[in-house]
């Protein structure tokens, strides 16, 4: 009778086995199935988050796509570029806003104007030397690596990552995509990091996270990452003086092609000149040629302002005379006319109308007091005077003489613009983090520069994102 007993209790003690790896089963199934669908919804936020960045990219391309549109409006707009409700998913409200650096060390909602910077490939050594931190011997090198010829080579060891992408995209070092649009031998600054003595510290100063916010950890006095000064300000290094873009047109504000003061002929009938500027542009084109002098006739618009000159004539005879030009009329040849072979671009100009005062002043002929006076007054003058650089002299921030040594240095027009995107969703955290240039020299905008720099940490709390979202 016992027998029995003990088989019934191994009989049972098996149920419970069984039972017990079927429940271990399905508790593992059940764990791997949370896991994936935990993954999956993840990486759906993740893309969510990537198409509410591109969101901002997409505005911020169709507010800058007219030239004529004023600063103020993309410069800095909180209202358009703060924290703007894309959609709700019946879970999270997805937002994004726009953000770039501001003059005063903090972040400003708005867009940069890469024209506001100085273009490395076309920067004199001269001014490449009188930035902070710069040294001659740095500034000779950046000169040496824009000028190669060829492609730059890779650093030992490295693939040369950019034969292996076509045109008009290529992958630099940091795995970033970039187009290649008026750009010399140095497509992005991380690349000037392999010139010997110019470090991460130096390019990007005390911004370890590239996020343009003065961190803890960035105000220390070095007791932690980076190095810094602490002194409450944060230094951008090189980044906040150096682009790779920075391509100018040569259109008038309408966008039509301005017209070769150096090309014979060239007509200016249909610029409705002043009365005897277009007789004097022809007569010394003709005078040039008929000494077969081999040079151009002009190097600026800026030298028809009161000029005089003493020009032969096709019977060898000599008449002195004068253009025409004023103050009044200056405006209309700086927006109408150019001095250059190039048919639509030119770089290397630093826009008065967004440049900081510390860029500034490093252009030739602009010293730190004009620098201040000049972005004190922008914000004081109507835009469209402002639509060429004439306004410098016609609002008397300088005389005509020292106008004409600075014209050649600045423009009033750029054509490519940066911005840092955060696009994120509340209340779940997702987010993503892009940085981009905008190229508005063709019919259409276009991105030539984009980055995820996800990875590098929120750039600012979500909380700060929060306080005054009201919530339907």
């Amino acid at each position: 009778m016992s027998q029995p007993r003990r088989n019934s209790g191994s009989a049972l003690v098996a149920v419970l086995v069984v039972t017990m790896l079927v429940a271990l089963i399905a508790v593992g199934t059940l764990y791997h199935v949370r896991a994936e669908h935990a993954a999956s919804a993840a990486g759906s936020r993740a893309e969510q988050a990537w198409a509410v960045a591109m969101s901002g990219i997409q505005l911020a391309a169709e507010v800058v796509r007219d030239a004529r549109t004023e600063p103020g409006a993309w410069q800095s707009n909180p209202q358009l570029f703060y924290r703007r409700l894309v959609l709700y998913d019946g879970v999270d409200r997805w937002y994004f806003t726009v953000y770039s650096p501001a003059e005063d060390g903090s972040i400003r909602y708005g867009i940069l104007d890469e024209s506001s910077l100085f273009n490395v490939n076309r920067v004199s050594q001269e001014v490449l030397s009188k930035i902070p931190g710069v040294t001659e011997a740095v500034a000779q090198a950046i000169v040496a690596m824009r000028d190669a010829p060829g492609p730059i080579p890779e650093p030992p060891g490295q693939p040369n990552l950019h034969a292996t992408l076509p045109d008009p995209l290529r992958l630099d070092r940091s795995g970033i995509f970039s187009g290649r649009l008026h750009n010399g031998n140095i497509a992005t600054l991380d690349e000037l990091l392999r010139i010997p003595g110019l470090h991460a510290g130096l390019l990007y100063g005390e911004d370890a996270n590239f996020n343009l916010r003065l961190d803890p950890n960035e105000n220390d006095g070095g007791e932690s990452f980076p190095p810094d000064d602490a002194d409450g300000v944060l230094d951008r290094g090189l980044a906040a003086y150096l682009t790779t873009w920075g391509v100018g047109a040569s259109l008038d504000h309408e966008g039509r092609q301005q017209v070769d003061l150096n090309r014979v002929g060239e007509s200016l009938s249909r610029l409705e000149l002043p009365a005897g500027v277009t007789g004097y542009v022809e007569a010394v084109r003709q005078s040039v040629a008929l000494e077969g002098l081999g040079t151009l006739s002009f190097r600026h618009p800026i030298d028809l302002l009161g000029a005089k000159s003493l020009l032969k004539t096709p019977q060898g005879e000599e008449s002195e005379m004068e253009s025409g030009v004023e103050l009044d009329s200056l405006p209309k040849i700086l927006d109408s006319c150019k001095a250059h072979a190039l048919d639509r671009y030119i770089s290397g100009r630093i826009n008065i109308n967004t440049a900081s005062a510390q860029v500034l002043e490093l252009v030739p002929e602009i010293d730190a007091a004009l620098a201040l006076a000049i972005v004190r007054a922008r914000g004081e003058i109507d835009f469209e005077a402002r639509w060429t650089t004439a306004w410098l002299v016609t609002e008397d921030l300088v005389d005509a003489e020292r106008f004409k040594n600075i014209a050649p240095w600045i423009t009033a027009r750029g054509l490519q613009f940066r911005l840092h995107v955060v696009g994120y969703g509340l209340p779940s955290g997702a987010y993503r983090t892009l940085q981009a240039v905008i190229d508005v020299g063709g019919s259409t905008p276009r991105i030539v520069y984009l980055r995820d720099t996800t990875r590098l940490g929120l750039p600012f709390a979500l909380s700060d994102t929060v306080e005054s979202i009201e919530w339907e």
